[in-house]
């Protein structure tokens, strides 16, 4: 969604006296162009804030063959919805991981220890072996629950509140493992994990019972296609993906839960990812799709869970969700940039979201773009200019929200700075530091 240039200024003899007066103007972008920018600026605020979340385990087992290591993993998206580091993603993308599943993975780090030692096996064989070894039963598996950032960053994770997977049909749900039943409790498919940091940046949780039939949504994660795509370099693993759709849907469970049909494209890796609207609240929570009767995926018909239901196990966890400090400057990065093209401010409400949290990709990019647009006079940054006297027209030459907190007094005040030029006195006083403004607006302005 690159911004498309700007249609050409007219030329200085089409332009009126009165614009003359106070300087050149930028052109007015059109509809289109406009339309693309809110829709960039909406992906680059929701992106910093989208995490892979993914799993390992390793045990050493006895085997017929002699001892041998096995391992898995599981790798998924999540996001982060508050600033000390709660993270949301599915159940099922840590299933595995937490202790309810203990019998499956230690049989499935058992097959991988026996295919290590002993070469290629059947299922059958292998389970003839775990029958007869039962000390595999009770070795020590080494785990290990990580969320990575865009920046690249590592955090250790806990899962602090757990719901199984949907279930095809009501009740608990009989599975065979290595010869045992294990029953298994349907559920939401949620789970809430927890990292140590501070001001990371989040997501909105919006209102899913507002979600209308035909809203556009947009879907963001990290689809296995995409990140083991091997024409692909590694230097862009960590770059969210979108895609796009809307809600063609409102169905439910067997067991009578609530999920969002929607057509945006989801596959493998996607699971957990946040399903936001146009105001950049999340509304749903990518979880499965449909398949076919060979078994392929079907795309255009996948569901996500509701984030009213999400939001069952975030009040459970008691979790704080206001915007962390590197949201405020974030939104003012973004917004001076897309909206306003003030690349100066841009350049400088990037850098404070940087002091937060150092190495996002997103506030980089932003900053060499706004940059490079200052050096070469592109059409991203064509904001109005300050102009000294006037011609009797009022004109907004600049606007700039200062966001609570930026100075770290938790004052929370807002500071609105606003030059304008003509048609009677302005007073402005501007404390040091981005504390507050006052200004007097001339009285035909509206507030």
């Amino acid at each position: 969604f690159a911004a498309a240039a700007p249609a050409p200024a007219p030329t200085t003899a089409a332009r009126p006296a009165a614009e003359l007066a106070v300087g050149a103007a930028p052109a007015v972008p059109g509809p289109a162009e406009e339309g693309n920018r809110r829709r960039e600026r909406l992906f680059n605020v929701v992106k910093p804030a989208v995490v892979v979340v993914y799993w390992t385990a390793q045990a050493r087992f006895p085997t017929a063959c002699g001892p041998g290591t096995g391992s898995t993993y599981g790798v998924g998206s999540g996001w982060v919805v508050t600033a000390d580091g709660y993270v949301v993603t599915n159940g099922h993308v840590v299933q595995d991981y937490q202790g309810g599943n203990e019998t499956r993975l230690r049989l499935a780090l058992f097959k991988k220890a026996v295919l290590a030692a002993c070469g290629p096996r059947s299922d059958a064989q292998v389970l003839r072996q775990w029958k007869t070894l039962a000390a595999g039963r009770n070795v020590q598996i080494e785990r290990a629950l990580a969320v990575v950032l865009q920046n690249g960053q590592q955090y250790a994770a806990e899962i602090k509140q757990y719901s199984p997977p949907i279930s095809p049909a009501p009740g608990k749900q009989a599975l065979a493992v290595g010869g045992d039943e294990v029953a298994l409790d349907p559920g939401k498919d949620v789970a809430v994990l927890k990292i140590e940091g501070r001001e990371f940046p989040t997501v909105r949780v919006g209102d899913s019972d507002n979600i209308a039939l035909g809203a556009a949504v947009y879907v963001a994660g990290y689809p296995g296609a995409v990140a083991f795509n091997p024409l692909l370099g590694k230097t862009t693993t960590l770059e969210a993906s979108f895609t796009s759709g809307h809600v063609s849907s409102l169905k439910a469970t067997p067991t009578g839960m609530h999920v969002l049909q929607i057509d945006a494209a989801v596959t493998h890796g996607n699971s957990g990812g946040p399903v936001f609207d146009d105001a950049g609240q999340v509304v749903g929570m990518a979880t499965f799709g449909s398949t076919g009767a060979g078994g392929d995926a079907v795309q255009g018909f996948n569901f996500a869970v509701p984030s009213n239901s999400v939001r069952e196990f975030l009040r459970a966890a008691g979790v704080d969700t206001r915007p962390s400090r590197f949201d405020d400057a974030w939104q003012q990065a973004t917004a001076a940039f897309f909206g306003r093209r003030d690349c100066d401010a841009a350049m400088k409400w990037a850098d404070v979201a940087l002091n937060y949290q150092p190495g996002m990709r997103d506030a980089m990019a932003l900053k060499r773009r706004a940059l490079d647009g200052v050096t070469r006079h592109t059409a991203d940054c064509e904001a109005p200019t300050r102009h000294a006297g006037g011609n009797g027209a009022d004109t907004v030459v600049d606007t700039l929200v200062v966001p609570p907190r930026v100075n770290g007094d938790n004052t929370g005040m807002v500071a609105l700075l606003v030059g304008v030029v003509g048609a009677g006195a302005v007073v402005a006083a501007v404390a040091r530091s981005l504390r507050a403004a006052m200004v007097r607006l001339p009285a035909d302005r509206p507030d």
